[in-house]
């Protein structure tokens, strides 16, 4: 068998993988989608719901938390601007909108940056924000915002003026307003595939005995939380005959009451079987370390399925160095430091708990098994 037929098996299987996980997902309600997208599906025989004296209404299903304004409201995004009066009514709306998960919703509104600060202002404390199609959210603009909202998990500036280049200055210069984000809805992050400069937070990589014989998962940005829930996911199914999903580390962290299905993954991570910075590019002797981010490398070929965090080089040591290797609680002990938001106690209790039954890999095993 060629490499054009191993590389045809490889997509192949991660196709089939794909699908394999949506098994046991229920599809969203047609009538749910008909009052996000009003133009865009139409439900025979459904009748309009009345709207609650707030002017929206509210759906908390297990689709998520979905806002539809009345069509008073909703008429806004056709003006060409919004009066002090629109802007006070707008306002008024969505501080009805009371449920922690709800999504502050300024999209395709005629709004100018001042007027979106304002209404944020006013409402302090939201964790998911649409301003898709607003041209008044550049990257200043946005970074006010992730500065400024320090328990913003979820935003989507998709059609916003931010360009790629403009992410991968924001995040190089300021990571730390990047440490509670879970979900960016750009194009950037719908591919997998970022420029190779583009900053990393975070990598999986698994060590299987099947070619590859290593596979990646990127991710540019995550919240504690996310990552403390979604490295357990990981860990406590690693010795199940099929491996957990790459893009489980992509998932959104769920709170107490949620369940599985809840989970939303909104962004792609990176994938990449040719990575450029694997030791296998070396021609002398392969180094294994990570340039920048923390890397969770799982042995899933090993007995036992040994597993380590490679830690990121210091800017003075040269790419043909190692990185160490540190378990997991000074892992988390170092998040703590470099500035994440405080984890959830019980989850990094029960993470550490399964970490401790769990063999702690060395560089020694990792250099051999990349190398062979």
């Amino acid at each position: 068998m060629n490499v054009d037929e191993l590389t045809q098996m490889s997509h192949e299987w991660y196709c089939l993988e794909a699908i394999a996980n949506l098994d046991d997902m229920t599809l969203i309600p047609m009538a749910t989608l008909a009052k996000v997208w009003l133009h865009e599906y139409v439900v025979a025989g459904d009748e309009p719901q009345d709207s609650d004296a707030s002017g929206l209404e509210t759906d908390i299903g297990a689709t998520g938390q979905l806002i539809t304004y009345s069509t008073e409201i909703d008429a806004f995004r056709r003006q060409s601007v919004l009066s002090a009066e629109d802007m006070t009514r707008l306002t008024a709306v969505l501080k009805g909108a009371t449920h922690p998960n709800a999504v502050v919703d300024l999209s395709r509104f005629p709004l100018t940056a001042n007027q979106i600060l304002s209404v944020l202002e006013e409402l302090h404390d939201f964790k998911r924000l649409d301003v898709s199609y607003s041209q008044a959210v550049d990257s200043y603009v946005f970074l006010h915002i992730l500065k400024t909202y320090k328990r913003l998990r979820w935003i989507n500036i998709l059609h916003c003026p931010i360009s790629v280049d403009d992410l991968k200055e924001l995040m190089t210069k300021d990571p730390q307003h990047f440490r509670s984000i879970e979900t960016i809805l750009h194009p950037a992050f719908l591919t997998g595939k970022l420029p190779a400069d583009f900053p990393k937070a975070f990598r999986v990589t698994y060590i299987t005995n099947v070619w590859p014989y290593y596979n990646h998962a990127t991710l540019p940005f995550f919240s504690a939380d996310q990552l403390v829930q979604n490295i357990f996911d990981i860990l406590a199914n690693i010795h199940s005959y099929r491996l957990p999903s790459l893009a489980t580390v992509a998932s959104s962290h769920l709170t107490q009451g949620q369940s599985w299905y809840d989970r939303a993954i909104q962004i792609v991570p990176g994938r990449d079987l040719d990575d450029d910075s694997s030791p296998r590019s070396y021609s002398s002797r392969p180094y294994v370390h990570q340039k920048e981010g923390y890397q969770l490398v799982v042995q899933a070929n090993c007995r036992g399925k040994p597993y380590g965090i490679l830690t990121p080089l210091a800017p003075e040591q040269s790419e043909h160095t190692d990185s160490d290797i540190i378990e997991m609680g000074s892992f988390l002990k170092r998040l703590e430091d470099e500035g994440y938001p405080a984890m959830d106690a019980a989850a990094v209790k029960g993470l550490l708990e399964l970490c401790a039954n769990m063999k702690l890999t060395t560089m020694e095993q990792v250099v051999n098994l990349y190398s062979n």
